[in-house]
């Protein structure tokens, strides 16, 4: 096998490769001996400019074509039948899509990728439930050339069907080799076969493609898919079914927890004969995998035995009751109750927007302005390069790449935690990064069916090229129903923002089909919204007043917007501190404002408060995992006269950043290291509260004395049971940006589950249960106990005074601790009473070290378990280190009286302002019917009057649209 030399990926040079076509079995198609095709591409170069970009590929022949736009066929492979091809010769296509003079082009990782295909010129073909394989070898260059391999492999039935692909990506040199296959469907049998294949610094070779055909007696086609995964809410209604052999008439049915007893019909997995298609095994339990088999019986009474299947039912899914967990930020702003939120309003659909680019552009540094800037500031060290990406700051978990599976559990749990229920993945500016959003929703399902309870659902936001971009992702991942547990349904369809025709606005590429158009429900998106409020298109940042996108058929705001800095901050020059009555204000010399308010959310708690006022039924918020952005150099024919960094011209040949820059002009309200921390995402957790409601905080039981003993039976019936996300001890080890990294977090250890609090007349109990069994008492930083005894955070370390067991003396004697402020802790027992046994511990305090006096209720205090941190005085360790209970700054609040959500406190509300001048500025009514209604105009003022009695809820709306003409006037609603 001949191969070509390497290439150097900062030019283009054409590349030339073999591919061998070897032996296949025999079915509907035969490869008779092996065959060999020596084939090469012509010279490819990338155009990326304002038009689009474009791909110049080889016809095999030495000359080629320009092929517009990316996601179409001419992408995977050209196909190409050279004069006097017989039977099984193959034509074959070459591409390279290189770097040009340092211009990043097409490609995941932003590498040189090589697409090319082949096709089986007589149509190869396969019936319903034959097996079609391919297999291929290949050698990646990824060490040598600092390439982030991959493949795509794809087979296509032409005609109809689905398309099946799978993706690979190893940072091996040398892989073994490669193996995709399906199961014809009915769509499928009996169309020609073409196969394509697609990759970035890697060889081919020694491709083969085989079609298995169905064995006919067989039972096949189960439902489950055999190896399939059900998430455990299925565990009550799963039903299998399976398509019968050729000429069965009965099936025996065998059904068990092993794969022995089903295979041999033993340990009572026989089930029935019958002449239906489908079993119903009953109720399933959780945390279980299922054999089963079906055996086929002919009119003669023949038996053909079936094959054994399998499929796993997850584990219960654990609510963890995040929205009852109290907290307060570095700013001493405390999360709001249900008193404050109101009751929970699963309507409300909180949305992130969620960025997948980290890694996928093979980019070097990191490079960080802020610490460039400080560094610094009058004459910053630039690297040179257009389009070169830096992090605005450092994250508080690293320069990360978006497949670090440690980050995505973290980002899943912290969005879970915060009530988000949306993850908007971006592929706007076309590249969809598919391998990042395959191993994030790899990740989620898994987590979902350990038996993590997150309502986190996808959809896909793209723009450039949309149309293209769109059926890129139809054609990659919708068409295969890969992972539709995880899509995000609108009107009975999955939901793309996005533009089946093309933007309207700039790089419009061409339109989907109508398979493509009428799968999904479409909604127009844009960082702004062009329509005005009475239109459908949605937006993901919009300057203040932000608009908002109205739904005529249900009278409702649908859609808005908000996050803490001004659309494309750095050019607007609108950051984390402007507002829309005092500005942007002056920066000091290291672009931050002389203010010192860029971590207090001025601009993100204007943009809330607006979007609260409209109560949309989605409220978009952005963003989260964005981090880094490219510094672009302003030239001649740009198209981007005028262009603007940080309210300065930019002169031709000057630089400037679009969307992220430094603390001040950035948007990520993932937590960073240092400067602001978390505050942003405790903000983000307070509007989220306040839009979409609380549940009622659990109250305590009645009093009941524990014996510390370790039995822990005396346990069971206290309630209530606080919980801790599970897993969250996964260890970390995963390259980072750039030369970053790698980065290793090994330190989860006491994975925390269930945690309790009882109490009576002398004692304060606390229990705490973990996945699986504890480590020592002579661990460091082991199983701490914090607790806030007077529930005020201004007092002690962080809101805490008592500190239990840091410092064990033995397996029944620790100790408890004080401060009245920071991390200045005093001994005052030495003799709290211990025991921890297996997965479990419990500990007994006495009330009166605790603040909470003696006897009666009341009692009151929120508490945190802390494991292996590892450092003090430093909160941000809850975070990042060990296992926290609960996650971050929050707290579990016991107590034995509880708030009650808001009630009405009279018998109706009223509207208006006392002869306030008030008038119906249109004669279009909304289409509510649930709304007060008047028609006073001018100062004669605006009531009326609405009973609530007996009503669950009530909504305040108008009929007609209202202008205000005195500038002093408000609208009021009194109740």
């Amino acid at each position: 096998m001949k191969k070509g030399k390497p290439m150097n990926i900062r030019r283009f040079f054409p590349m030339y490769c073999a591919m061998a076509m070897a032996g296949v079995v025999s079915a509907n198609y035969l490869v008779n001996g092996s065959f060999e095709q020596t084939f090469s591409g012509g010279a490819g170069s990338v155009y990326n400019g304002a038009e689009g970009s474009y791909g110049y590929g080889g016809n095999g022949d030495g000359t080629g074509s320009y092929v517009p736009g990316w996601g179409t066929e001419e992408q995977w492979g050209y196909v190409w039948n050279p004069s006097g091809s017989g039977a099984n010769h193959f034509s074959s296509f070459v591409g390279l899509y290189g770097v040009s003079d340092g211009v990043a082009a097409y490609g995941a990782f932003g590498a040189a990728a090589h697409y090319f295909g082949i096709t089986q010129n007589s149509g190869a073909q396969a019936s319903e439930g034959d097996t079609v394989r391919l297999t291929f070898d290949s050698n990646a260059l990824s060490a040598d050339y600092g390439l982030n391999a991959w493949f795509n492999a794809k087979l296509q039935f032409i005609g109809g069907g689905d398309i099946l692909l799978t993706y690979v990506n190893t940072p091996q040199d040398v892989w073994t080799a490669q193996t995709v296959e399906v199961v014809v469907s009915a769509d499928q049998a009996g169309k020609d076969i073409q196969v394509y294949l697609k990759g970035a610094g890697v060889w081919v070779d020694d491709v083969h493609l085989e079609i298995d055909p169905r064995t006919p007696g067989l039972a096949w086609s189960p439902t489950p898919g055999s190896g399939e995964e059900l998430f455990s809410d299925t565990a009550s209604s799963t039903t299998l079914g399976w398509k019968a052999g050729d000429d069965a008439v009965q099936h025996d049915v065998y059904f068990g927890t092993g794969s022995n007893d089903v295979a041999n019909g033993t340990g009572g997995t026989y089930q029935s004969r019958q002449t239906g298609l489908s079993f119903d095994p009953g109720t399933l339990d959780t945390s279980t995998t299922y054999y089963w088999r079906v055996d086929e019986i002919d009119a003669g009474s023949g038996v053909v035995t079936g094959e054994v299947w399998s499929f796993a039912i997850g584990a219960e899914t654990r609510d963890l009751y995040a929205d009852t967990w109290v907290a307060t930020d570095a700013l001493d702003r405390a999360l709001p109750n249900i008193t404050a939120c109101g009751p929970s309003r699963p309507d409300r659909i909180p949305g992130m927007f969620y960025f997948t680019w980290q890694g996928g552009h093979n980019t070097p540094g990191p490079h960080d302005v802020t610490q460039i800037l400080a560094a610094n500031p009058s004459n910053p060290a630039w690297v040179d390069g257009n389009g070169l990406w830096y992090w605005w700051a450092k994250p508080e978990a690293d320069y990360f790449v978006a497949e670090d599976e440690w980050m995505i559990r973290r980002n899943i749990s912290m969005l879970t935690d915060a009530g988000i229920k949306v993850l908007y993945i971006d592929a706007t500016n076309s590249f969809d990064y598919r391998p990042a959003y395959m191993k994030l929703f790899e990740v989620l399902h898994a987590m979902k069916f350990e038996g993590y309870d997150t309502p986190l659902k996808i959809v896909f936001f793209t723009h450039s090229f949309s149309a293209d971009t769109t059926t890129r992702l139809y054609d990659e991942f919708y068409s295969q129903g890969t992972y539709s547990e995880l899509w995000y349904m609108m009107d009975g369809k999955p939901l793309i923002l996005g533009y089946p025709d093309g933007s309207p606005y700039h790089q419009t590429g061409g339109s989907v089909s109508n398979d493509v158009r009428n799968f999904f429900t479409w909604r127009p998106c844009w960082y702004v919204n062009h329509g005005g409020t009475d239109s459908a298109e949605w937006s993901w940042e919009s300057q203040y007043p932000q608009g908002y996108s109205y739904d005529g058929d249900t009278d409702r705001v649908e859609q808005m917007a908000i996050t803490p800095t001004g659309a494309r901050g750095p050019m607007s020059r609108e950051g984390r501190s402007y507002s829309s009555t005092t500005g942007q204000p002056a920066h000091n010399s290291y672009h931050l404002p002389v203010t010192g308010t860029e971590g207090d959310g001025l601009h993100f708690d204007e943009q809330i408060e607006r979007s609260l006022r409209y109560d949309p039924a989605h409220l978009f918020i952005t963003g989260w995992n964005e981090w880094v952005g490219g510094r672009w150099e302003h030239y001649e024919g740009d198209g981007l006269d005028g262009v603007q960094h940080l309210g300065v011209p930019v002169p031709i040949g000057g630089y400037y950043f679009v969307d992220q820059y430094n603390q001040e002009y950035s948007r990520d309200i993932e937590p960073m290291e240092g400067g602001h921390t978390d505050n942003y995402y405790f903000q983000m957790i307070d509007a989220v509260r306040r839009y979409t409601g609380v549940e009622a905080p659990p109250s305590a039981g009645g009093a009941k004395t524990i014996a510390i003993d370790g039995a822990f039976s005396d346990w069971d019936l206290v309630t209530p049971e606080f919980r801790d996300t599970l897993g969250d001890t996964f260890h970390r080890n995963h390259d980072g940006w750039g030369t970053a990294g790698p980065y290793i977090n090994n330190t989860g250890r006491n994975d925390f589950l269930d945690m309790k609090v009882a109490r009576d007349a002398t004692y304060i109990y606390f229990y705490a249960k973990t996945r699986d069994n504890l480590t020592s008492y002579t661990d460091s930083n082991w199983m701490m106990l914090f607790i806030n005894s007077d529930q005020e955070h201004a007092t002690g370390w962080e809101g805490y005074d008592v500190l239990v067991n840091r410092y064990p003396g033995s397996s029944s004697q620790t100790t408890l601790e004080e401060t009245s402020s920071g991390w200045s802790w005093t001994t005052t027992s030495t003799a709290i009473s211990y025991i921890a046994s297996g997965n479990e511990i419990e500990i007994r305090v006495p009330r009166s070290l605790i603040g909470q006096g003696s006897g009666d209720d009341p009692v009151a205090l929120d508490f945190h378990w802390a494991d292996n941190i590892q450092a003090n005085d430093d909160i941000i360790q809850f975070g990042i280190n060990g296992d926290s209970a609960p996650n971050r700054r929050f707290d579990y609040r016991y107590q034995t009286s509880v708030l009650a959500d808001t009630t009405m406190r009279s018998n109706g509300f009223e509207t208006g302002i006392p002869y306030g001048d008030w008038e119906i500025s249109t004669a279009e009514a909304y289409s509510g019917t649930h709304s007060l209604e008047c028609s006073e105009d001018d100062n004669g003022g605006i009531y009326e009057e609405l009973v609530t009695e007996d009503l669950d809820s009530f909504r305040v709306s108008f009929k007609y649209k209202l202008k205000n003409t005195e500038a002093n006037d408000n609208l009021y609603v009194y109740y």
